[in-house]
């Protein structure tokens, strides 16, 4: 898995791209390294972002430089896409990268021709969802050390409020007499776990070339064409003496006359030819034309020369409104900017700063596409007791349409017919099974099969039969029997229903001693794990411990980094009582089992969600603010905080899903909706791949995925 890093300003012309530049050269001699700018805008149809031609070609030559964004357009049109699609083709592009590089250095948005907060907004949202620790830099010319600072506060508390990890602050293109006094006040106002770093203006940096001026100026080139990347860090208008102008002359200047000025245009020739690289570039404006005399001496010179029609203030005009670039032709300047990085930056810091572990926060739109490389080509069956109702056959014919595994449909066939065709469900029903337990071939089999496995529990064959003809029993036997490798069941259905006939004769994995379960709960901006709200009312010490060890195992298998936060009233010492010394007692055990895993306990679910919170509470946990699995002291608390958290934000809750059994059978809310059956299929297919890799597959059937799979991401998993 690759590692990376979101090179963020809140501002134009901040100098980011410097930024950039140096880590492509810090990070591509030693690694495969990737360039994504996710967000281009104001590119004309055919035109090449800047900065992507820029590394393409000193860095990357011969690569598709397509590769290296993943949304363009005007300012308008992309503030017009939806958001969830933009998010979801940002994550695709990126983890395409990630496959074939150990770095990517990710770069925010220009801010070109735009309101900063929208800006500002989409940044912190692609960086949260890419996971990358941000590497912020803040614009200081004009600035004091005092609207610095404050600025630089203000971001950094955006980002811990939102959990997005901070590598560093780059504070650029600073007044050299401010740079040391600047980084002594970042020193004392922000921790040592920070790589600070201010960088003085550079002249040849931030001075435009010939070439853009060119570019703005409403004119045409005389001569110089070789020397466009002169660079300009001066503009004088040419209406005194020449003697008093060469006097004003303070580095590569651009003058700006008038045809009649035969003096001071030979002067600036004369001054270029003698050797003397005073002057970058000469603009003759006006309506006088160049009579044949000058241009005939323009005609000798290698100076960039322009005429433009527009008056001199016209041109000043348009001169304004050069941003200046790093182009790819301008090897100088990229070496500048190069050496501007190394000199200024402590790059040894830089990188351990990067390389450090950083909590990992897993969104909704990241958990659902990371679902989709989980579940990769299944071959996976799974049955759904409840096929006579309309959720599930919306959901089946959206996993068939994917090609996701293969579905087992229980009920009467005519029925199922008739409600596809009352609501208009686009699904063939000749891509599934139907299976009507009554009139199913080895219903005889599956109640012989239940009485032999219940009749010490005190069972006759009878009443294994009338046990049989119960879809939640009938299905659950086809996955005891290898039928089936899954079930999904409780639309309908209690809970209850649904997972007693697996406690009874599906049992638990080896090792484990209790069944639980959890649910995802796809917040606005993160997922995290709840545990258990549905299964155990009151769990001992003990069993508690395992409930927090088993969903840290569930989470693993997600790609979710368990970091366990053991729910009480009180956090950490503050609080005394039965029920906090019974989770005190859990975190002591789950700890000693599995020393390896991070746990906080007890301690409050504020404390847990919340980095400020948490600053104040637990200020040395490593768990406390970034929590994402969250162990609830017993059903009660659990069951009530996560229908108040769906209700109150509109997260997403996929779930209940079941821990330990030896094969999965999950449960669904009874209000649940076909997102929700659809996501706990996806779900249970992450499981059935679990167990492929436990034991062989023995189902029948192979089912591939196909590219129409990307589907999946116009499916919300927070409800909008």
């Amino acid at each position: 898995m690759a590692r990376s890093v979101y090179v963020l300003s809140t501002e134009a012309d901040s100098g980011k791209f410097v930024v950039s530049l140096g880590l492509m050269n810090m990070f591509k001699k030693s690694f495969r390294t990737a360039y994504l700018k996710p967000v281009i805008t104001c590119i004309k149809p055919g035109e090449e972002d800047p900065d992507i031609r820029t590394i393409n070609n000193f860095f990357l030559p011969g690569t598709d430089a397509g590769n290296y964004f993943a949304i363009s357009g005007d300012y308008c049109s992309v503030e017009a896409m939806d958001r969830g699609e933009l998010i979801d083709t940002i994550i695709s592009k990126y983890k395409s990268l990630e496959k074939d590089h150990d770095w990517i250095i990710v770069q925010g948005t220009d801010y070109v021709n735009t309101a900063g907060p929208f800006e500002v907004g989409l940044n912190l949202e692609i960086a949260e969802n890419i996971g990358a620790p941000v590497l912020l830099v803040i614009k200081g010319d004009n600035k004091s050390e005092a609207e610095i600072t404050a600025e630089a506060d203000e971001i950094c508390f955006q980002l811990v409020s939102r959990s997005i990890p901070l590598a560093g602050i780059i504070v650029n293109k600073v007044t050299p007499a401010l740079t040391k006094n600047l980084f002594g006040l970042l020193q004392n106002k922000f921790s040592d776990k920070l790589l600070l770093s201010v960088i003085p203006g550079v002249k040849e940096l931030s001075s435009p070339a010939m070439a853009e001026i060119c570019n703005v100026v409403n004119g045409f080139l005389l001569s110089g064409k070789e020397r466009l990347l002169n660079p300009v860090s001066q503009i004088i208008v040419g209406t005194a003496s020449v003697k008093t102008l060469f006097r004003q002359v303070d580095g590569s200047a651009l003058i700006i006359t008038s045809a009649d000025r035969i003096d001071l245009i030979k002067a600036s020739i004369v001054s270029n030819q003698s050797g003397n690289k005073c002057v970058a570039g000469l603009i003759i404006a006006g309506s006088i034309k160049p009579n044949a005399q000058l241009l005939k001496l323009v005609e000798k010179t290698d100076l960039p020369v322009i005429f433009s029609q527009d008056t001199v203030f016209e041109v000043i005009l348009s001169i304004g409104r050069v941003r200046s670039h790093i182009s790819f032709e301008n090897t100088y300047k990229i070496r500048q900017a190069i050496k501007t990085f190394d000199k200024w930056v402590a790059k040894s810091a830089l990188e351990k700063h990067l390389k450090q572990k950083y909590p990992n926060t897993i969104t909704p739109h990241m958990f659902q596409f990371q679902l989709v490389e989980l579940i990769g080509r299944s071959k996976a069956r799974i049955v759904l007791p409840e096929g006579e109702d309309p959720r599930i056959l919306k959901a089946a014919a959206r996993i068939i349409s994917l090609k996701l595994c293969e579905i087992i449909l229980m009920g009467q066939p005519n029925k199922i017919e008739s409600l596809i065709q009352q609501h208009q469900i686009n699904l063939d029903l000749n891509q599934v099974e139907i299976v009507d337990p009554i009139n199913d071939p080895e219903f005889e089999v599956y109640s012989e099969r239940l009485y032999g496995l219940r009749k010490n529990s005190g069972i006759s064959r009878d009443t294994a039969a009338t046990l049989m003809s119960d879809a939640s029993y009938f299905g659950t036997m086809m996955v005891y029997s290898e039928r089936a490798n899954a079930m999904v069941s409780g639309a309908v259905h209690t809970t209850r229903q649904t997972i007693k006939p697996a406690l009874e004769f599906i049992k638990t994995k080896e090792g484990k001693q209790l069944i639980s379960s959890i649910f995802f709960m796809c917040l606005p901006r993160r997922v995290v794990i709840f545990g258990d709200c549905a299964v155990n009312p009151n769990p001992t010490a003990e069993q508690l411990a395992e409930i927090a060890i088993s969903s840290a195992e569930t989470a693993r298998l997600f790609n979710i980094e368990p970091r366990i936060a053991m729910i009480s009233y009180s956090s950490g010492q503050s609080g005394v009582g039965e029920d906090v010394e019974k989770v005190r007692r859990a975190t002591d055990i789950a700890k000693s089992k599995r020393p390896d895993l991070a746990i906080e306990g007890p301690i409050q679910y504020d404390a847990a969600v919340n980095p400020l919170t948490a600053k104040a509470k637990l200020p040395d946990s490593k768990v406390a603010g970034n929590a994402t699995v969250l162990i609830f002291p017993d059903l009660n608390t659990g069951n009530s905080i996560y229908k108040a958290v769906q209700q109150e934000t509109g997260a997403m809750a996929i779930g209940p899903i079941m821990q330990n059994l030896k094969k999965p059978v999950n449960d669904l809310s009874r209000g649940a909706t076909v997102d929700d059956i659809f996501n706990t299929i996806l779900v249970t297919l992450v499981q059935c791949g679990q167990k492929e890799k436990e034991q062989p597959n023995l189902t029948k059937g192979v089912v591939g995925i196909d590219e129409s799979f990307v589907g999946i991401h116009r499916q919300p998993l927070v409800r909008q």
